[in-house]
């Protein structure tokens, strides 16, 4: 059922609780009823079940994913975006630090990750910092003050276990003794832990970036570090498993999800379906008129024989072609100067300057190559001083009006042999001194005085496709990628912040808000999203498109979003109400578009598509 109601009338929800060993996982899955075996396409294998509580039918995924960091944050990512719960928990076993006691249960409020720092004479810990979500820690605070759920747990243990809703430390180190130098460490800058455990921060960091999903860590105390193996063996990881379970169910038989899910395996939300409506509902012609249309040489035309029958098996071959594969598509940008009415488009091996005002072209690069032909993204730095420009195994900067190169930028010879989409990016920071690149599933960032590299940004599973700075803090980078998602770089550190994941097929294109609080996304699922970044709210959707987004806008003033995308059209979004204006369709690129941008005065804006046209419009 898709209508979040059970043949019963009770409401529906959905639940992934992830443990690391066997005994975390028994524990757990004794709770459940009806559990039935699911594979994921990657071949992780998860059970499902039913709790009912009195008012909800809960359904739970389960899975045991092994011990470690990496895998809780890898494995919590995959459950989000295949089962989007309104929940996930991690239910498990911990080392207990202080003022706990065997068989006590730990409810985190946060997770240090303790082995973050800088290494000098002296570790200085920098701790990554892990939050539990809001609701699930209040309803947390709440049922520990009461023993309602000692019930779950048939015999009730005397004595009783208590419940600690308070930090917990996290790390790859098992702590086997309190001599040890990790549990001096621990005490000494992590006071207020009262548990370690090598999960939490995973999971919580990877759950951050999924704002619509609720989560929480929930630990058994099995030992507490010395005599380890003693405890286990008299079965404490068992008995602290259960106690945790008991009082994850517990919470789940409690707690109201804010975001309702339909648990099937694409992301939805009663805010996206809003959006949808108003979308169809004032989809109309935009105020936007074509004034004129720059065309470039065409090499993708064919050639007619006068033989009707060829030359239209030869047409539909050549769009087909063009519509699927090929990625000849002009890339365009607009430069920030308002005395400076100039753009510059990519096509190629050509770089084109042209003047805004006479649509007369002021200056051309010629960029030789032989494999690498066509340019895949180009861009002009805030100030105005430097155009960039790269292909799918280079990427050059050049001074304004200098036709030699400044910098040439190497990338990964033949990564992307049969990526056909061609879909690169090259963006400046918001004070003009860092160059952002792609280079297969990295990012690569480039001082462009020196011309030296600063940092080389991994994380992402598949090409990266899109990057770009926040325009109000330099610090902050976002990308996307063909593996569906959108991370969120902090530069200084060369640290991901966190991973956004609501799109159900490859990202291509990535714009911030002016004042950076907005992120759009475009993606192959036809879909836009709008993410809040400060209110950390489920994306609000776009739809309006029959075809993959390939690039995105803002209006200088941040009340318009402007989309261009296969299907040929460019559409106007009004951010407050989410109105559509499809641009005139008798103007429309013929083969799609792949690249738009924008004057500074937000009057005059440019698109260009596979068709090998500039077209300029005006209000």
């Amino acid at each position: 059922m898709t209508d979040g109601k059970t043949s019963q009338g009770n409401s529906k929800a959905c639940a992934v609780i992830l443990t690391a060993i066997r005994a975390e996982y028994m524990a757990v899955r004794a709770h459940l009823t009806e559990i039935q075996e699911e594979v994921h396409p990657r071949e992780t294998i998860y059970e499902r079940g039913k709790f009912s509580t009195n008012d909800r039918v809960w359904d739970v995924i389960i899975v045991e994913i092994g011990a470690g960091i990496p895998g809780a944050a890898a494995q919590a990512e995959r459950a989000i975006q295949y089962f989007n719960p309104s929940v996930i928990l991690f239910v498990g076993v911990a080392g207990g630090l202080k003022d706990v006691q065997l068989g006590d249960v730990v409810a985190s409020t946060k997770i240090y990750g303790y082995e973050s720092g800088k290494a000098e004479k002296k570790f200085k810990p920098r701790p990554e910092i892990g939050l539990s979500s809001f609701g699930l820690e209040q309803r947390a605070r709440f049922e520990a003050r009461r023993n309602d759920w000692l019930q779950r747990l048939p015999p009730t243990p005397d004595p009783s276990p208590s419940v600690f809703v308070a930090p917990i430390a996290a790390g790859e180190k098992v702590v086997a003794s309190t001599k040890s130098e990790v549990f001096k460490f621990l005490c000494s800058n992590y006071g207020d832990a009262v548990a370690v455990e090598m999960e939490g921060i995973g999971f919580l960091e990877t759950v951050r970036a999924n704002q619509q999903v609720s989560a929480l860590v929930i630990r058994g105390i099995s030992d507490l570090i010395d005599g380890k193996s003693e405890v286990d063996a008299r079965g404490y990881q068992e008995i602290a498993a259960r106690h945790a379970s008991a009082f994850a169910f517990q919470l789940l038989a409690k707690f109201s999800p804010t975001v309702s899910s339909d648990y099937t395996k694409q992301p939805s939300s009663q805010a996206n379906t809003q959006v949808t409506q108003n979308v169809k509902q004032y989809g109309e012609n935009s105020n936007w008129r074509c004034i004129a249309s720059l065309t470039e040489n065409d090499d993708t035309q064919i050639g007619y024989t006068g033989i009707d029958l060829i030359d239209q098996v030869a047409k539909e071959l050549t769009d087909f072609t063009q519509q699927n594969t090929v990625r000849y598509g002009l890339k365009l940008a607009f430069s920030p100067n308002h005395s400076q009415a100039y753009f510059i488009c990519g096509r190629d091996q050509l770089i084109n300057i042209w003047e805004a005002n006479t649509w007369t072209r002021a200056q051309d690069i010629y960029v030789r190559g032989n494999v690498d032909l066509w340019f895949t993204s180009v861009a002009i730095s805030p100030d105005a001083k430097y155009i960039a420009a790269c292909k799918n195994y280079q990427t050059w900067v050049w001074r304004l009006g200098e036709a030699e190169a400044l910098h040439t930028f190497p990338k990964t010879k033949f990564s992307n042999f049969f990526d056909y989409s061609g879909f690169d990016s090259v963006t400046f920071s918001p004070d003009s001194q860092i160059l952002a690149t792609n280079d297969n599933r990295d990012i690569k960032l480039w001082d462009i005085v020196t011309g030296k590299e600063i940092a080389k940004l991994s994380g992402h599973s598949d090409k990266v496709t899109s990057v770009a700075f926040n325009p109000q803090n330099g610090t902050i980078l976002a990308s996307c990628s063909y593996d569906k998602t959108i991370k969120l770089w902090y530069v200084p550190e060369k640290r991901c912040l966190g991973t956004l994941s609501a799109h159900r097929d490859a990202v291509y294109a990535l714009a911030f808000s002016p004042d950076g609080e907005i992120l759009a996304s475009g993606s192959n699922d036809n879909s836009i999203k709008l993410w809040n970044l400060n209110l950390g709210k489920m994306p609000e959707t776009l739809r309006q498109h029959s075809d993959a987004v390939t690039c995105l806008v803002f209006s200088p003033n941040g009340k318009t979003l402007v989309s261009g995308s296969y299907d040929g059209n460019i559409i106007e979004w009004q951010m407050t109400t989410k109105e559509s204006y499809i641009f005139p369709e008798q103007d429309r690129h013929r083969r799609g578009v792949t690249s738009i941008a924008i004057s500074p005065d937000g009057e005059t804006l440019i698109s260009g598509g596979r068709d090998q046209t500039i077209k300029v419009w005006r209000r």
